[in-house]
């Protein structure tokens, strides 16, 4: 397989923008895009959380300027459909798939893309390698948080894959929603950093019973009548096993998210539907985020209400190198390529 190649600069087009790439986060779908899992046509450059500067602009560019900074919305939406047109562009009727898989992305030194997809951000504010993962890496938990899982000041917050690219900052959403997190993960220096990012618990799944741990750890100083258990469960794994940890971990009333990409040679069960309707339990879906979403966590990211966890750097030369650590569970927080 060819993973180097070099491609002509694009030109940008009717109502694009050709984009000199500054940085490009690194995080498992794009290992999914790889394998042939997020229907990617081919030949393709890969990488969708992508920040630059504007180079040239095409023709019916209005709002954007040569020297802008820019970070990249990633989902090909139409902006027309009654979904679009209510701020719900996540189940776009006419959805176009992502950049990264049916049109070009960030590992790439240039990259032209369409005008409604790149939002101006502040580079004295934020640097291009934090800007660039907050497309999914922030606007995603943020998405999750306001609609999804509606966390209230004072909820309990299960994120499962807390230490990961995109879950550590979950946590860091929950609490800033105000409220008490949870951390799961299988690795104790992504545990170590959940904590450091607002996670009040810390439980390894590998180690303990989770669903036992969640009962003890949100019964303590509760009356016996009340409902031990957490109000929303954020599951970035989405295995059989985290799924069936999670809805066990749920108190009356509560909300399990599911994210990340499903395994279907192992399915979810469900031993006891009754369950469902007895304590009045949700099951959600959750996916990426609006364009409002986006432009706001860019300003949460701007006021310092929200902090990008960078902890891996790697040059555009050893992009490969920077998918396998990610592929083999070795970064903590979001590795991003700075090219």
């Amino acid at each position: 397989m060819k993973l180097r190649e070099d491609v002509p600069t694009p030109k940008p087009k009717k109502g694009e923008a050709l984009i000199r790439v500054k940085a490009c986060g690194i995080g498992l779908t794009l290992s999914w895009v790889r394998l042939g899992r997020m229907g990617a046509t081919l030949p393709r450059i890969i990488g969708h959380e992508i920040s630059g500067v504007v180079e040239e602009t095409g023709p019916s560019v209005k709002t954007l300027s040569r020297g802008d900074s820019v970070a990249v919305y990633f989902y090909l939406t139409c902006g027309r459909c009654r979904y679009c047109l209510t701020d719900r562009e996540t189940i776009c009727e006419n959805f176009g798939g992502n950049v990264g898989t049916r049109i070009d992305g960030g590992l790439a030194e240039f990259v032209s893309l369409p005008e409604s997809n790149l939002f101006k951000f502040s580079s004295k504010k934020i640097d291009y390698e934090s800007a660039s993962i907050i497309s999914d890496a922030i606007a995603t938990p943020l998405h999750i948080a306001r609609k999804r899982a509606k966390i209230s000041p004072l909820d309990k917050v299960m994120v499962i894959g807390a230490g990961g690219g995109v879950g550590v900052h979950m946590v860091q959403m929950a609490a800033f929603f105000g409220a008490e997190v949870y951390a799961v993960d299988v690795d104790e220096k992504k545990l170590d950093l959940a904590k450091r990012f607002g996670a009040s618990y810390a439980i390894n799944a590998r180690k303990e019973d989770v669903p036992l741990e969640i009962s003890k750890l949100t019964r303590a100083g509760e009356s016996e009548s009340m409902s031990a258990g957490v109000d929303s469960v954020i599951d970035f794994v989405s295995s059989r096993e985290s799924i069936e940890k999670g809805f066990a971990s749920l108190r009356a009333g509560g909300k399990l998210v599911l994210l990340g990409h499903f395994h279907p040679e192992d399915p979810f069960h469900l031993d006891d539907p009754q369950t469902i309707i007895r304590k009045e339990l949700s099951i959600l879906g959750s996916r990426y985020a609006t364009k409002q979403e986006f432009r706001e966590a860019i300003e949460l990211v701007e006021r310092g209400l929200i902090k990008p966890v960078v902890t891996h750097v790697y040059d555009f030369e050893d992009a490969d190198m920077a998918l396998l650590d990610v592929e083999e569970g070795k970064v903590a927080g979001r590795a991003v390529v700075r090219v």
